[in-house]
């Protein structure tokens, strides 16, 4: 089973040491350049070679570049059925990965203690083996998160695959906090 990720876009500062006008200045210069070259080759490419040159140029301005998250949670005497209904009925996500979670014509609103609330909608769903949540706010990008469970093909135990992304500074704080979801999953259901 392969899991993909969630992809979340952010502002990449140019330059390390200029202020913001002098970081806005350079975005806004090399926004031009790479937007000009970009039309430029547009011109001459074909309609997939122009795309890729306008997602490279939006990827170049915005920084979108990072660093993808795949952790293995083994999870000893863990049932498919339970493990299946843990991360993808509401009640279930409701144990370990949030406060409450309620679904509104497919649309998965998850809240968390003091009022903070975040909706996603199924993207990909595989009964029984993977789910793919998309965040509302990514919803005009590829960002996504998945959850995906492995069989051994010749026995062994159950394990959680998680794929996330995150800009470099953040990956321990991301894996510490799967970390502790996923510590919160064994915990409720005995696994």
């Amino acid at each position: 089973v392969i899991c993909a990720s969630r992809v979340t876009m952010n502002m990449k500062q140019i330059t390390p040491q200029a202020n913001n006008s002098e970081a806005n200045n350079a975005k806004q210069l090399t926004a031009k350049q790479i937007t000009r070259e970009a039309q430029n080759n547009a011109r001459s490419a074909t309609n997939s070679e122009a795309n890729n040159a306008k997602q490279l140029t939006f990827k170049i301005i915005y920084g979108m570049k990072k660093e993808k998250i795949a952790i293995e949670y083994p999870l000893r005497s863990a049932s498919i059925t339970v493990l299946w209904n843990a991360i993808s009925a509401p009640s279930g996500l409701a144990e370990w990965f949030a406060e409450g979670v309620t679904v509104e014509g497919g649309k998965y609103i998850f809240s968390w203690e003091g009022d903070a609330e975040n909706s996603a909608y199924v993207q990909k769903i595989k009964p029984n083996e993977s789910i793919r949540f998309q965040w509302e706010d990514d919803k005009d990008s590829d960002a996504y998160f998945e959850l995906c469970i492995v069989v051994p093909e010749l026995g062994g135990e159950v394990a959680l695959v998680v794929t996330d992304f995150a800009e470099v500074d953040e990956v321990n704080d991301v894996k510490l906090l799967w970390d502790k979801h996923i510590e919160d999953l064994r915990r409720k259901y005995g696994m």
